[in-house]
């Protein structure tokens, strides 16, 4: 148990990467969008909410990976080539899912700032 989890941790952070990459990206073309093609005011109370935003979805995304990871040791798949399926596809769903959705908004924002 303990080496199938390791070995997804380490997935996991490696994906992070990207998941960070996104949100930095997505975050500072809001920034610019807001601040200087919308005029809003800068405002530290909307970038601490992002901040947190993005430990909970770290967190929580860990601690599904974790669970999935027991859950597998439980049911007995731990000598399965099944349960490392199982991982690899939970932290692609979890984390992925947010990636892409960063991914998507960082693009949109980047394209409004090219139209204006």
């Amino acid at each position: 148990m303990g080496k199938i989890m390791i070995a997804d941790l380490h997935q996991v952070v490696v994906v992070y990467g990207v998941f960070g990459l996104a949100y930095l990206a997505n975050t500072t073309l809001s920034l610019y969008q807001n601040i200087v093609n919308a005029k809003q005011h800068f405002s530290w109370i909307k970038l601490r909410k992002g901040l947190i935003q993005f430990v909970v979805l770290v967190v929580g995304t860990l601690l599904l990976v974790i669970s999935v990871d027991l859950l597998v040791n439980i049911t007995g798949f731990s000598q399965n080539d099944l349960s490392e399926v199982i991982s690899v596809a939970t932290i692609l769903l979890t984390v992925g899912m947010a990636i892409i959705k960063y991914i998507k908004e960082a693009y949109v924002t980047l394209q409004k700032i090219l139209n204006d």
